[in-house]
């Protein structure tokens, strides 16, 4: 639609070290008259994506954004605070996590990202709860 009910929709899968477990989080912006449809778009469109997946498509467009996201942050390593540090190791701890700097980081991503699947991700996606 040229007009949605909603401004940004973002979810999140990840792990958390404060939750003990894998979290989905879907994070959905919208004017407040329109808030219930945004909710009800969002989570039909969820729906869709655990249903169908995506294509190779938008998967190679997601590893991209992903990429330019970790190359910023690599590069953004001097302007990160100590609490910020800090709360990073700890929760990469109580994960079980390596504990690597933004450009350990980076490097690694880039060395992995080719290796993901369309189908992996596919079996990923079918997972969610």
């Amino acid at each position: 639609s040229s007009n949605p009910p909603f401004t940004s929709v973002e979810l999140d899968h990840s792990d958390s070290g404060r939750e003990g477990c894998t979290v989905t989080t879907l994070t959905i912006t919208a004017e407040p008259k329109n808030w219930q449809n945004a909710i009800r778009v969002a989570v039909h469109e969820v729906r869709r994506l655990k249903e169908f997946g995506v294509t190779q498509g938008e998967l190679t467009r997601y590893l991209d954004a992903l990429l330019k996201d970790s190359e910023h942050l690599a590069a953004m390593i001097d302007n990160v605070s100590s609490v910020d540090n800090l709360d990073f190791i700890m929760e990469s701890d109580a994960l079980s996590h390596k504990v690597m700097d933004q450009r350990q980081g980076h490097e690694s991503l880039l060395g992995v990202a080719g290796t993901v699947t369309l189908d992996e991700m596919q079996v990923s996606i079918g997972g969610m709860t």
